[in-house]
């Protein structure tokens, strides 16, 4: 009688486990929204390499990160919502996505291919997240970026770039399509950038 009360009991918090109990989430995954557009590119270059990014551990993992306004040293988590890649290499490939559609140069390559380059593109990412203020959600964007020239007069240059912006609702899609476009906001910067340097001109 003993065994069989304790397998009852068993079953019946199976049950509970399975069955009649609250719903378990589903996990969420999102990309990055396809390039909108970008400033023609006059450049010299032939053949560029685009690096994977840099940066610190947490953004080496695919759970989209977020803050608060009010605690904004405290980084966090979501646990059902994840990008598709790690942010290293989704970046990385919007980032090739938007040199190709400006003309930056005629082949854009991932850095590691084996083909002779004239420049390579790099960066660091030290900001990519959701910010929650007293109910409104923003998006927050920080980048630094380097490109390097190999011709014979080699060129570099580096600079930091950071964008803060609202969302247009709360939802986790408004936030990925801002994130997206301040990342477009950046990448704008960064070849406006060195084109006042000389290193190409923009069209």
């Amino acid at each position: 009688m003993y065994k069989l009360n304790i397998t009852i009991i068993f079953i019946l918090t199976l049950s509970g486990c399975f069955g009649g109990g609250a719903e378990v989430p589903q996990d969420n995954f999102y990309r990055l929204a396809d390039v909108a557009s970008a400033q023609k590119i006059d450049s010299p270059f032939n053949v560029v390499a685009v690096a994977s990014f840099k940066s610190d551990a947490l953004h080496q993992e695919r759970a989209i990160l977020y803050s608060e306004a009010a605690q904004p040293l405290n980084i966090q988590r979501y646990h059902y919502h994840h990008w598709t890649q790690v942010p290293n290499q989704l970046i990385q490939e919007h980032l090739i996505d938007y040199l190709r559609e400006a003309g930056f140069a005629t082949r854009i390559v991932r850095y590691g291919e084996v083909v002779k380059i004239d420049a390579k593109v790099s960066g660091f990412i030290k900001r990519f997240e959701r910010v929650l203020d007293a109910g409104a959600v923003k998006v927050r964007v920080e980048l630094e970026l380097h490109i390097e020239t190999l011709a014979d007069k080699r060129e570099y240059f580096q600079s930091t770039y950071s964008i803060e912006q609202k969302t247009s609702d709360s939802s986790m899609h408004a936030s990925v399509v801002a994130l997206s476009a301040a990342l477009e906001n950046i990448y704008q910067q960064f070849l406006s950038d060195i084109a006042r340097k000389g290193m190409l001109k923009t069209g």
